[in-house]
C-alpha cells in the first residue's frame, strides 16, 4: 500500500501503463470494466488520498460517460458529491438527492448505497 503521495502517483502510473499495454485492456465490457469505470476508480482513489480536485475531475468524466440514471452514473455522481462536500456542501447534497430521485434503491450498487452516508465526513 502506498505510503506517500509520490508512491500513490507511481502506483497510478504503473496501473495505467499496464492497462494501456494490454491489447484487451480497454475493450468495452472487459470483465465489466471500461473507461467510465476506470475514471470512477481513479476518482475514488484520489478522494481517499485527499486530492479533491483530481477526484472531482475523474468523477465528472465518469458520470459524463454514463447514461443518466444508470447504476454507473449513480456511483460516479455520488463520488462527485463526496468530492464537493467540503467546499460546496449544498451542491453535494443536491447531487446525492438527485441520484436518489432518479435511481431506485434496488438498482444502486452496494458501494453507492453507503456513499450518501459519508458526505458529512468529507
Amino acid at each position: 500500500m502506498p505510503r506517500t503521495d509520490q508512491e500513490a502517483s507511481a502506483a497510478f502510473d504503473v496501473a495505467l501503463s499496464e492497462l494501456e499495454a494490454d491489447p484487451a485492456g480497454q475493450a468495452p465490457g472487459r470483465f465489466g470494466f471500461d473507461e467510465p469505470e476506470l475514471a470512477l476508480h481513479q476518482a475514488e482513489a484520489h478522494l481517499t488520498l485527499g486530492r479533491t480536485e483530481q477526484a472531482r475531475s475523474r468523477a465528472e468524466a465518469s458520470a459524463a460517460a454514463c447514461t443518466t440514471g444508470t447504476p454507473g452514473w449513480a456511483a460516479a455522481t455520488l463520488v462527485l458529491a463526496q468530492s464537493e462536500a467540503s467546499d460546496q456542501p449544498s451542491d453535494a447534497a443536491q447531487r446525492a438527492l438527485d441520484v436518489l430521485e432518479r435511481v431506485p434503491p434496488s438498482r444502486l450498487r452496494a458501494t453507492a448505497r453507503t456513499r450518501p452516508e459519508h458526505l458529512d465526513s468529507w
